[in-house]
């Protein structure tokens, strides 16, 4: 289905709306879609989070996507290393220490469950549903929060200082 899409609109894609089983027609791939295109609603998914916004967003899309989940990546991981520092640096208070060290678990938490969604949208139908987009979209919100709330620049300083 992506190299068909990319063969059509390569840059930008074939859009939203469009049944991507669709772009199958008239190819050697198409009888084994026929089955999928007679249920009501026909098959519209790829199942794979990944490969549906490249065929509809097409190549500027897909480094689009690719951009926010390396920044929501990064910034969760400068988090958590921030909090780790904080939680171990010499200076610390035992109750500074004991909140850091919360911090760092909680964010290592809600990281790990956003991984965990990545990882499912990659296998399926995930963040086009009710059941996991929202879900997914809430915990990337949450870590850019957790990432905003952190000073910028501080988890590079509060690791040199602590090493």
């Amino acid at each position: 289905c992506w190299h068909y899409a990319l063969h059509q609109a390569p840059l930008l894609g074939v859009g939203f709306g469009t049944n991507l089983t669709n772009l199958l027609r008239n190819t050697a791939a198409w009888p084994m879609y026929i089955d999928s295109m007679r249920v009501a609603p026909p098959n519209r998914s790829p199942h794979c989070a990944h490969v549906t916004i490249l065929t509809r967003l097409g190549l500027l899309g897909l480094a689009l996507w690719a951009g926010i989940l390396a920044t929501v990546l990064w910034g969760a991981l400068e988090t958590c290393w921030y909090h780790r520092a904080l939680a171990s640096s010499a200076g610390a208070t035992a109750e500074e220490a004991a909140l850091h060290r919360a911090r760092f678990w909680n964010g290592v938490t809600v990281l790990g469950v956003w991984v965990i969604y990545l990882w499912a949208m990659t296998f399926g139908v995930v963040l086009e549903g009710p059941i996991g987009g929202p879900w997914f979209w809430g915990r990337t919100g949450g870590l850019a929060w957790g990432r905003m709330a952190t000073p910028i620049g501080a988890a590079s300083v509060a690791v040199t200082s602590a090493c």
